[in-house]
């Protein structure tokens, strides 16, 4: 039964030569030899372990209890080589539970005894290592018992390297698609549904992910940071995720008149100590004015890395490498954790999905809009879409039918050829696909998740082939690249497909690209496309800013290269409160004119401007945005008037090298306004010049005029409205 595994046992792991030889034998007497003798590559070792995994995998499916699995593995011809080798373990095993016994022989069968179990002898910390590992092996088999514990997992690694072609006959279409791209009234109709049904909503956030592409390092320490930490626009992109919701909660109460909090379930990991520090963040914060209640914190696992030769990678001696199991895993824990009941006791019926590198997706009135329409038409699963630019390292979002069956799917990027889909433009010399671009910002309906679950507790298995780890051969650990299992979390879609030619229950909005999707993966090499790193990031930020105002009032749009050169033409950031909805913000600022290299911030939720001619930076900032940190107000908030106001500075230190995307600036000079409390300022037929400080305590209102070319300053108390 198990000749070849035998075979491939005794020759030599580090000797490429002999096991060429074996594969090709072997596989010549399976009727494979003609097409991967062609084919042979280091990539091509997982085919000689694929039938051995599934026959061993297929008959523990039939076995109960741990006690007997571990005994049908004893009498594996492999087992019994390795063991019959190896003292060590063969005496660690006699004194071993059933379970612990069962999960290192699982180690065994799958011809990982030679890698993993390797070098005991040199550790001084034997006794500790081998529990580490036990302990990971636990997880693993618990998490992924219903692919098969620790030996399903290797299986579907395998059969997934192996998989040219879906195995299921698919076709596809364009999505039919909710157009919010040029509709703008029927955007902002959808978007005050969302709005009404605010209470009804939990979110959630997947920010587990390694993140290994953005090099993020703590500069005092050295300590590898998650993609949380990563300062975009003058705050870490977590705070800038509750921003955007605390900016939704505040334009529902003053449309409401209530104070309402949304849940926050966050999908954290070990990786990186990302737990540890997205803690941190929400404890520095002082939970962002929210209940701690309200936070719902479920950890991402931590799953092995295979190499493409079906070899376990280490870290060291009896040390997996391990990475997070991809964002799909998130319904799962959901579920098991007892965050879907309790989300469901407080009366909580939707979810909205946002992901960590993604910090454009909350701008204007998108994500209200995608709960406005899936609410309103009782949808069950949604999908924030956009264009797809060619090439970009993003999924397809189709219309599948397959046996019957009909819905919006997602198709991986890693996954195309084998779906059979081509990467190509809708038409010829264009720059956008056929089919709209997967977004990480989803809505739900719980009750349908539950059933979802049920039936697919791993939807869209893929593999990622992107980590860089070690491989145990002969003594040493050699450098190579490995991927793990890992699950889509759009893919839970696939299990909500409908059956006839009618509407369907999962559906996609489109909106403008800039204001949908523009990630932050991976850092900037200093040369070429800027697409997905933070550079990139903020210079589709900048351009969506250039939709507030007219063409007239701004410089000219920089190319790519210019920008990378010389920074961006001009800088406009804000607070969400200030909106959220461009709408919004547009009647607050009026007639507003940059200067080349000019610099706006406004920190504040209320600010009205008339006529602002900006030479240099000038940057708002209430104390209070929303309120004071727990409750929303109107009146305990800064705000700011200026009318037919100049402001001529030097501005900020622009030079080669500066990372404006971080938000952290030098200034020369600036125009500072400082509001305490519910301090306000205001201003009419004023120049600023050079540097200026300006601070309003709370409770009074600051006056600005100007005669005779000297600016004066009244100050009195004001009671609120």
């Amino acid at each position: 039964m198990n000749i070849y595994i035998t075979l491939l046992y005794k020759c030599s792991i580090s000797s490429q030569i002999e096991r060429f030889i074996v594969k090709s034998f072997l596989h010549g007497l399976c009727g494979f030899f003609c097409y991967y003798i062609k084919n042979y590559s280091e990539n091509w070792g997982f085919i000689m372990l694929l039938e051995d995994a599934y026959r061993v995998f297929s008959k523990l499916k039939e076995i109960e209890g741990y006690l007997e699995k571990s005994s049908f593995l004893d009498r594996l011809e492999i087992v019994v080589l390795y063991l019959s080798d190896n003292i060590f373990w063969s005496k660690w095993l006699s004194t071993a539970d059933d379970y612990e016994s069962y999960l290192i022989k699982s180690l065994i069968s799958i011809g990982q005894g030679p890698t993993v179990l390797s070098s005991v002898e040199l550790l001084d910390d034997v006794d500790e290592k081998i529990q580490d590992l036990v302990s990971n092996l636990k997880e693993l088999e618990k998490f992924y018992s219903t692919l098969g514990g620790v030996i399903g997992y290797h299986f579907n690694f395998l059969k997934l390297m192996g998989c040219q072609k879906d195995s299921e006959e698919s076709s596809f279409q364009e999505p039919p698609m909710c157009d919010f791209t040029s509709d703008t009234a029927l955007r902002r109709d959808y978007a005050a549904r969302g709005l009404a049904v605010l209470p009804m909503l939990a979110e959630v956030y997947p920010i587990g992910g390694a993140g290994e592409r953005l090099g993020l390092v703590d500069i005092a320490t050295g300590e590898a940071l998650p993609a949380a930490k990563l300062e975009f626009n003058g705050r870490n992109l977590l705070e800038g995720m509750v921003a955007d919701l605390q900016a939704r909660e505040y334009c529902y109460f003053r449309e409401y008149g209530e104070q309402i909090t949304v849940p926050i379930i966050m999908m954290t990991s070990q990786e990186k100590n990302n737990d540890s520090h997205i803690r941190q963040i929400c404890s520095d914060n002082r939970w962002f004015g929210r209940p701690k209640d309200s936070f719902f914190f479920i950890k991402q696992p931590l799953t092995p890395i295979i190499t493409a030769s079906g070899e376990w990678a280490l870290e060291g001696p009896l040390q997996l490498a391990l990475k997070p199991g991809g964002h799909g895993v998130l319904w799962k824990l959901m579920k098991e954790s007892g965050v879907l009941k309790a989300l469901k006791d407080q009366g909580k019926t939707k979810l909205l999905v946002r992901q960590i590198n993604n910090p454009l997706a909350g701008l204007d009135e998108g994500i209200l809009a995608l709960i406005g329409f899936g609410c309103h038409h009782n949808k069950k699963f949604g999908v924030a879409s956009c264009q797809r630019i060619v090439g970009a390292a993003e999924g397809m979002l189709v219309l599948r039918r397959r046996e019957g069956l009909i819905g919006i799917s997602n198709i991986e990027y890693t996954d195309f050829i084998k779906s059979g889909l081509q990467d190509l433009p809708s038409e010829e010399g264009g720059r956008f696909s056929k089919y709209p671009s997967n977004t990480n910002i989803l809505f739900l309906d719980i009750q349908s998740l539950e059933e979802a679950i049920k039936q697919e507790p791993f939807p869209g298995l893929l593999l990622n082939m992107k980590s860089n780890c070690l491989l145990y051969q002969g003594g040493d650990l050699i450098p190579v690249v490995g991927g793990r299992l890992e699950s889509a979390m759009q893919n839970i879609s696939d299990v909500m497909h409908d059956s006839g030619e009618g509407e369907t229950s999962t559906f996609l909005t489109c909106n403008d690209r800039g204001r949908t999707i523009s990630v932050t993966k991976k850092q900037y090499s200093g040369e070429g496309p800027i697409m997905e790193t933070p550079e990139g990031c903020y210079y589709d930020l900048m351009n969506c800013m250039r939709g507030l105002f007219s063409v007239e009032s701004l410089p000219k749009q920089r190319s790519t290269i210019e920008y990378i050169e010389k920074g961006p033409e001009f800088i406009f950031s804000y607070h969400p409160a200030l909106g959220p909805d461009f709408g919004s913000i547009s009647k607050k600022i009026r007639g507003l004119v940059f200067a080349e290299n000019s610099e706006l911030v406004l920190n504040v939720s209320e600010i009205e401007v008339e006529k602002l001619d900006l030479q240099g930076s000038m940057v708002v900032e209430a104390e209070n945005i929303t309120g004071s940190l727990s409750h929303y107000s109107r009146e305990n908030i800064g705000s700011c008037v200026l009318k037919n106001v100049k402001v001529k500075n030097l501005g900020i230190e622009r030079h080669p090298g500066i990372k404006y995307w971080t938000g952290n600036v030098i200034h020369y000079e600036k125009l500072s306004i400082k509001l305490h409390g519910n301090g306000r300022f205001y201003a009419e037929g004023v120049t600023f010049h050079g540097n200026e400080n300006i601070e309003v305590s709370d409770g009074y209102i600051m006056t600005a005029v100007q005669q005779k070319g000297v600016v004066s300053y009244g100050l009195k108390k004001h009671l609120l409205d």
